[in-house]
């Protein structure tokens, strides 16, 4: 398993630390300076956002070698990149794109891709089914409550507009294979990665 290196000559600590900044940076402008407020942690950027600055935090800490460590990094990745692609590609494909949504879905994304690979621990391309069950939970949060609270954080969501069979169609028929995909992927290249490294 790799581990961090301390250096403070090391790029992964440097790549660590501005992670850790820019996560920050775009979890507080999100949360604290919107007027929303901790509502906006319905969304999905905001929430691996947050991860994003959990884990890169904990990094530097003795929880790193914890196994549920392994588990997050490799889960915030996925996650991550899916965020950056699904705005980048189905959400925001018509308009201009803001400093912060810039900084929410394209840097941090970045930036927490590169410290991935080059510090934090990876583990077996196989179990890629595991990082599955957070989104699956977020799809059916908002499948149950939306019809209840008129809530939908996304409009492939909103069973309302939409109707339940084009959302499962484009959730589960399009979106979670995609997913699956980007999970084997991105865990099976890191997974070479390491080895090449040792």
């Amino acid at each position: 398993m790799k581990t961090l290196k301390y250096e403070i000559k090391s790029p992964a600590f440097w790549i660590g630390g501005l992670t850790l900044i820019f996560a920050i940076w775009s979890l507080t402008w999100n949360i604290v300076f919107d007027e929303d407020g901790l509502l906006n942690f319905r969304y999905f950027t905001n929430q691996t956002t947050f991860l994003a600055v959990g884990i890169s935090g904990l990094s530097f800490s003795v929880f790193k070698d914890k196994p549920w460590f392994t588990y997050l990094a490799g889960l915030t990745l996925v996650n991550i990149v899916l965020t950056g692609l699904t705005f980048h590609f189905i959400l925001d494909i018509d308009r201009p794109i803001t400093l912060q949504g810039h900084l929410a879905h394209t840097i941090v994304p970045i930036l927490y891709l590169i410290y991935f690979y080059l510090a934090l621990p990876g583990f077996n391309y196989r179990k890629f089914y595991l990082l599955l069950i957070y989104p699956l939970v977020y799809l059916f949060t908002f499948v149950v409550t939306g019809p209840i609270t008129g809530f939908y954080p996304y409009w492939f969501l909103d069973i309302e507009t939409e109707g339940l069979a084009m959302v499962l169609r484009f959730t589960l028929g399009l979106m979670m294979p995609a997913f699956s995909l980007l999970a084997l992927i991105l865990l099976f290249t890191k997974q070479k990665f390491d080895q090449r490294q040792i």
